[in-house]
């Protein structure tokens, strides 16, 4: 029986972070986008974002979905800003509307556990009756503790 995950509705917020436009097959390559951007992230952006703790929670959000998770999409790793911040120059801002997810943890090593846990948002959407995903803004929420990945659904 497939994991059944937390429905939660989440209020609107604002991720000030470096973006990238990828797909999943390039993410399977050596040409992947995702790995490099969290380097640059962590070793030239974070420290940038202004009105933030370095305790405060890192942000990983997929948007822009060209159509769903076959095609191109948006990511922008950052962090949880109030509206009033400025973006940085060579930043992006992105804003997450208030949504109803569903919520799988990612528990374990990373990068390990949240590669499964994607794989548990692919094989439970795969399910029959399951409501359908929305392709508006999913993030992955890291803590120092954990991890949680929230899929939008309509």
């Amino acid at each position: 029986m497939a994991e059944i995950p937390q429905r939660q509705v989440v209020p609107a917020f604002t991720v000030v972070g470096l973006a990238a436009r990828t797909n999943n097959p390039r993410e399977m390559s050596p040409e992947g986008r995702i790995g490099p951007l969290w380097q640059a992230f962590y070793t030239a952006a974070d420290a940038r974002i202004p009105g933030v703790s370095a305790n405060a929670p890192v942000f990983s959000v997929y948007t822009g979905y060209e159509a769903d998770h076959n095609g191109d999409y948006d990511v922008v790793i950052g962090r949880a800003v109030p509206d009033s911040v400025q973006t940085p120059p060579g930043m992006s801002r992105i804003a997450i509307l208030e949504a109803v997810y569903l919520v799988f943890p990612a528990a374990g090593s990373r990068p390990e556990a949240i590669v499964a846990a994607w794989r548990r948002v692919y094989d439970y959407f795969a399910l029959p009756g399951i409501p359908p995903r929305a392709f508006t803004a999913d993030f992955e929420r890291h803590s120092r503790e954990s991890v949680e990945l929230y899929i939008a659904i309509r």
